[in-house]
């Protein structure tokens, strides 16, 4: 999003196009578990097709962490069981999904939250001409030093 990117690194010269991408839909979203999963070795009867739906709202990145992770998984249910093959199960998709949805919770606003403050406006409120204090007057004090001892 462009909103949330310094204006100082959008000055000419620095970046020479700016391209936003929506969330996918539910075409792209298919295709980006088709691409990210192609390969990747599934329990027989493992279909994506119910991610696809599950997935609204996602980022392609997050899609493919999704399909990363239960391979994650997979690897390590894989060592722990001493087997050569490594096969991703409907218990590793699930467990991903479920591991990134609650990730995704915590990093969304939301939709009734308030909008950011103008700053400028409440450092203005904040610092009132009228309210400021007068610093107190210090006065310098010589500070005699502090014998040594003798040894």
């Amino acid at each position: 999003r462009k909103d949330l990117i310094d204006p100082s690194v959008l000055r000419p010269g620095r970046i020479d196009s700016l391209v936003e991408l929506g969330m996918p839909d539910e075409k792209t979203r298919e295709k980006i578990l088709e691409v990210h999963s192609k390969d990747m070795s599934f329990e027989k009867g493992i279909s994506l097709k119910g991610y696809v739906a599950k997935t609204d709202n996602w980022s392609g990145a997050e899609i493919e962490a999704l399909l990363r992770n239960a391979g994650m998984v997979a690897i390590k249910r894989a060592y722990v069981a001493k087997k050569d093959k490594v096969i991703i199960g409907a218990e590793d998709l699930k467990s991903s999904f479920e591991n990134l949805s609650k990730e995704r919770g915590k990093n969304e606003v939301p939709s009734n939250a308030a909008e950011m403050p103008d700053m400028n406006e409440l450092i203005s409120k904040m610092t009132n001409p009228k309210d400021e204090k007068k610093a107190p007057n210090i006065e310098n004090k010589k500070v005699s030093k502090i014998p040594k001892k003798k040894q």
